[in-house]
């Protein structure tokens, strides 16, 4: 039978919670899911609980037709209330950025890998377009500026520089709050080159007027949706093959851009999995 979506909005602690119920009989009607969405500190989402509903409409209604049971989506603009909702398995889906946060609930607390979405996240070291710096190996001696030392980005990018032969630990760094702010370092000549997200808000915009990448790092999964353990694996299977199909049809075409992204991939679960070991240490 057809199915609609229906929402209402209620406060949850610091979160938003929308109700997304898909009409269906009655008997197959059970307790709401949860569906958390953390865009991190590179989205524009924060707790905007109706924008979020249009937004993810598409993926909540997927999984709601899998579990056969309404749907809330919750939007949690905390790490540390993400964090600890995976580890009292508050929500029965994650799907967040950044994404050492679904590989941790994946690694302590019994979740399990859905999908990652398209395009993979990179490290980009980038430069002011007048800049005489054209590699990595120009670098040295010049001065950097990251995103804050304990963020996602930096970690990120310090693992990769890591394994192209740049030691952070040995480079004169200024970490800053955002990664806007170090966009406007660069801009006003506080520094010589620094690290960014490939999916960073305002990134690309500035690389057309103002800089240019000098490093692309290796790709790594980028916005993981991860699944509880009360999710059976043959739901999985239905949901990762609806995110599949999203692709290919005009209307999931138009979801997955609502959504920021171009497409899901069910074949990262590996790669997710050693992303926590590859950041290394919390600094």
């Amino acid at each position: 039978m057809p199915t609609h979506s229906l929402f209402s909005m209620r406060p949850l602690g610091g979160s938003l919670m929308l109700v997304a119920a898909l009409l269906m009989p009655a008997a197959a009607a059970h307790a709401a899911i949860t569906l958390a969405v953390s865009e991190g500190t590179s989205g524009g989402l924060d707790n905007i609980g109706y924008n979020a509903f249009l937004k993810y409409q598409a993926l909540v209604d997927i999984l709601a037709k899998a579990t056969m049971q309404p749907a809330q989506i919750i939007t949690v603009p905390s790490f540390a209330e993400l964090a600890a909702g995976a580890k009292a398995h508050r929500y029965d889906f994650i799907f967040a950025r950044p994404s050492n946060y679904p590989a941790q609930a994946m690694r302590s607390d019994g979740y399990q890998f859905v999908a990652t979405a398209r395009p993979d996240g990179q490290c980009w070291i980038v430069a002011p377009k007048g800049s005489p710096i054209a590699d990595l190996k120009q670098t040295a001696g010049r001065r950097w500026v990251m995103p804050q030392k304990v963020s996602y980005m930096a970690r990120f990018c310090a693992a990769a520089l890591r394994d192209a032969g740049v030691d952070m630990a040995r480079q004169s760094v200024q970490y800053t709050h955002s990664q806007g702010a170090v966009l406007s370092a660069l801009d006003h000549g506080m520094a010589d080159v620094g690290g960014v997200a490939s999916y960073g808000s305002g990134v690309d915009k500035w690389l057309m007027h103002s800089g240019r990448v000098i490093f692309k790092s290796p790709s790594q999964p980028y916005f993981p949706l991860v699944a509880g353990p009360n999710i059976s694996a043959r739901q999985v299977q239905d949901i990762q093959k609806s995110l599949l199909g999203l692709s290919d049809s005009a209307g999931g075409q138009a979801a997955l851009k609502r959504m920021g992204i171009t497409g899901f991939d069910t074949t990262t679960r590996t790669s997710l999995s050693r992303l926590l070991d590859w950041l290394g240490a919390e600094p």
